[in-house]
């Protein structure tokens, strides 16, 4: 079983650790990192828009009459 100090201190590190969580997610990220987010978020939107692309083209038909030929 912990003694009374070291569970203070346990508690204390925990409350550390998420303080430096929080203080972590109001800084942006590096210029580096931004950069290869915007990357890949870039890959993936342009691929979502290109695999939902129609053509802007008429179809074409095929006329084909079936007769005797009689």
């Amino acid at each position: 079983m912990p003694s009374a100090d070291k569970a203070h201190n346990m508690r204390g590190e925990a409350l550390a650790v998420r303080r430096a969580r929080a203080v972590r997610a109001m800084m942006p990220p590096s210029p580096l990192l931004s950069a290869r987010m915007m990357n890949s978020t870039y890959l993936r939107e342009t691929v979502i828009v290109s695999a939902q692309k129609t053509s802007d083209k008429i179809p074409r038909t095929v006329s084909v009459s079936i007769g005797s030929g009689w």
